[in-house]
């Protein structure tokens, strides 16, 4: 099992350096990693929620609200891609040549 990350101050950027991207956290449970009450925690982590930097989800298995700190996301190119034309003439000769293969798939098969 691993270890739980333990946070080490008790401030906007203690928490946040200390928060793992795309992971969510309750607030209980950084409140009891710092040592400190849960309102203390909830008051700061909906500042934080206010200003951007977390977000709030409310999971309703649980009955709570957990927080989630976003991994930074790289700018989207636009990429194009060049898409092929759609083939419209019949395949010359396809038939013929499934014919022969099969034929052929059928010889070796006696043959053993």
């Amino acid at each position: 099992m691993p270890r739980t990350r333990t946070f080490s101050e008790f401030s906007a950027e203690g928490i946040l350096s200390a928060m793992r991207p795309d992971r969510d956290y309750r607030a209980g449970f950084i409140a009891q990693s710092l040592g400190v009450s849960c309102k203390d925690v909830r008051r700061l982590l909906d500042r934080l929620v206010e200003s951007g930097q977390l977000r709030m989800r409310f999971d309703e298995h649980s009955h709570e609200h957990r927080f989630l700190l976003r991994a930074p996301q790289s700018p989207q190119i636009a990429q194009s891609r060049e898409i092929g034309r759609r083939l419209t003439e019949v395949l010359s000769n396809y038939e013929n040549e499934m014919r022969e293969r099969a034929a052929l798939c059928m010889m070796v098969r006696r043959g053993y």
